[in-house]
């Protein structure tokens, strides 16, 4: 695998935190002075925040729960990292299609203020140009097609 560069970021460390339909997922990574990304962990755990989102029009408690919970935990997981001589530089987290639908969102998102974490509810033609971006990042200057068949 060829090696991930940013641009527009300083270098630093920074944790990502991408909140689906159905998964939850934090990446901590490095980003030197060149732009490379250099992985420091990688969490993953099956949320279902979008359990009842297209029968009900609404984020159910019980969702919103196992999100902040997981979320809490990646919370201190980077917090842990932070403490091993690298600071965070910055947090971002985004939320995607049942937290886009949802007409309780807003509920959802002040949950996840209190543990400090400020989500942006991205649009679609967001979330397909990052999902795009993710995926061809180690292949540059190649065709490619990407399917992401989300939640």
């Amino acid at each position: 695998m060829t090696e991930s560069r940013m641009q527009g970021f300083a270098a630093g460390r920074y944790a990502a935190i991408d909140i689906g339909t159905v998964t939850c997922r934090m990446l901590v990574a490095d980003v030197d002075a060149a732009g490379a990304i250099h992985e420091v962990d990688r969490e993953y755990a099956i949320t279902n925040l979008g359990e009842g989102v297209d029968a009900t029009g609404m984020l159910l408690p019980a969702a919103i729960d196992r999100t902040v919970e997981t979320v809490g935990g990646y919370c201190a997981v980077r917090d842990r990292l932070a403490e091993q001589g690298a600071p965070i530089a910055k947090t971002i987290a985004v939320a995607t299609s049942a937290s886009r639908d949802a007409g309780n969102s807003d509920e959802f998102v002040r949950r996840l203020a209190e543990l400090g974490v400020v989500l942006s509810v991205i649009p679609g033609w967001k979330e397909a140009g990052l999902s795009f971006s993710g995926a061809s990042c180690d292949f540059p200057g190649q065709d490619l097609m990407v399917v992401d068949i989300g939640g």
